[in-house]
């Protein structure tokens, strides 16, 4: 168990990535997380801007938007496949290559 609470919140600097954490399910539900994430402002991440205590909910949050970005419409974001595989012309990730585990009947 962690000796301190989480933290609930990130400095005023950073208030605009806590109202968007505060507003994912609107978000969710109206199919607008993408055009929010795109909105949201750029801020810095540097110790002096954003102190280490902050660290673990900055990456938190990111982490759901990420995810969030990817899931919340029922189609890919435009264009994430020719990011993703830099216009390699790659289909899909390659193959596992690890042996198949056997097991005795």
């Amino acid at each position: 168990m962690p000796r301190q609470q989480p933290l609930t919140h990130l400095p005023a600097s950073h208030k605009a990535w806590d109202e968007m954490a505060e507003d994912i399910p609107r978000l969710f539900r109206t199919y607008t997380v993408r055009k929010a994430i795109h909105q949201l402002p750029i801020l810095s991440a540097r110790a002096e801007d954003l102190p280490d205590e902050y660290l673990l909910r900055a990456s938190s949050l990111f982490s759901i938007l990420a995810h969030l970005y990817w899931y919340c419409e029922p189609e890919p974001p435009e264009g994430a496949f020719r990011r993703i595989f830099n216009g390699r012309g790659r289909k899909s990730p390659p193959a596992c290559t690890a042996p198949r585990p056997t097991f005795p009947l």
